[in-house]
């Protein structure tokens, strides 16, 4: 018995010493080291003409929503970032809504969002940016940089205004052709990121009432969605098993010594 009690001890210091270990052996996949997302709303017709608002934090595993609300115009960012050793998602979720007077706009961009990979590893981008009702212009671009390489790895630029038939327009990431005035798209939204090297997720979306007055408000909504390594599909984060197999001796041990405790306990 007295054997076991001190495996039991032994097994719980190993445990929390391979638990440390772990920790400490393991940073992050990526460390983002600049952001700098922000929402804007220009109002032209009666009340308040611009507000904005940023978010400049680099921490992963945080959620964080952003308004900016002039007159009838808002545009409203929430960004979703997750984050271990063996992944990470950059989401962004927006929703637009622009005032109907000339000028008018909603919009999100992310202008310096850098961060460096520490090992090799796969990403994948995806996104949406659509109008849910009204008319006028609509605009997005979204790009992946190497810095270190000084290489663009993947970009997506459209817009479509009133010249042509913008209701319903919508620009998915990676589809060719989709803006009526512009388009451009270049290279691939999945890839290898090299280890040591920084990249940058940049960002523009916008709905405005260009390059004519508008005869109502217009909605938008979308996202952009950086996936890098091996992403769970519930995003989190498991045990190693090792940990747990340590754990589970010591406390199986821890257990059984005190079964018999009990027992020598009991009169005869």
């Amino acid at each position: 018995m007295i054997r076991c009690k001190w495996f039991g001890s032994v097994a719980l210091l190993v445990a929390c010493f391979a638990s440390w270990g772990a920790c400490s052996a393991h940073g992050a996949l990526i460390n983002v080291v600049s952001s700098y997302v922000a929402v804007e709303a220009y109002n032209y017709g009666a009340g308040t003409f611009y507000d904005s608002e940023v978010d400049i934090q680099t921490d992963l595993d945080r959620t964080n929503t952003i308004e900016a609300i002039a007159g009838a115009s808002r545009s409203t960012t929430t960004l979703d970032w997750r984050g271990d050793d063996e992944f990470a998602v950059l989401n962004f979720d927006m929703d637009h809504v622009r005032a109907p007077a000339y000028g008018s706009l909603a919009q999100t961009y992310e202008n310096s969002l850098q961060f460096t990979a520490t090992e090799i590893t796969t990403y994948a981008l995806s996104g949406l940016y659509r109008l849910t009702s009204g008319d006028r212009r609509i605009y997005s671009d979204v790009y992946l940089f190497n810095h270190t390489m000084g290489l663009v790895l993947f970009e997506d630029y459209n817009y479509s205004d009133t010249t042509a038939n913008t209701a319903n327009e919508q620009f998915v990431l990676g589809t060719a052709g989709d803006g009526d005035l512009g388009n451009y798209t270049v290279g691939s939204l999945t890839g290898t990121l090299q280890a040591g090297h920084t990249y940058g997720l940049y960002f523009h979306n916008y709905i405005g009432a260009y390059p004519a007055v508008s005869t109502g408000t217009a909605t938008a909504d979308g996202f952009v969605r950086l996936e890098i390594g091996d992403v769970p599909t519930n995003q989190g984060v498991v045990p190693e098993p090792a940990s747990l197999t340590i754990f589970g001796v010591g406390s199986l041990c821890f257990a059984l010594a005190a079964y018999r405790r009990r027992k020598q306990q009991l009169p005869a």
